[in-house]
């Protein structure tokens, strides 16, 4: 990873999975785990605005749901 760290210019995306591909390619073993939620990808504004009400519906959720439903009635009523 610190090679490829390094070698980036700054144009586009440093991406995980490269680095990542280049070691098993390489022979390092890696353990992967499926995990069984909801993706959202934060590099993008529709997804990233997705993923902060996902968060919030982990911890008080009758409380966020509410406040969503006032926010959600004000800009139906402009």
């Amino acid at each position: 990873m610190s090679d490829y760290a390094e070698n980036f210019d700054g144009n586009g995306e440093l991406m995980y999975q490269i680095p990542v591909q280049k070691a098993m390619n390489d022979g390092m073993k890696f353990h992967a785990v499926r995990i069984n939620g909801l993706y959202c990808d934060t590099g993008n504004c529709y997804d990233y605005a997705l993923a902060v009400p996902a968060m919030m519906m982990t911890k008080d959720r009758e409380k966020y749901i509410k406040d969503l439903k006032k926010v959600i009635e004000y800009f139906e009523s402009l």
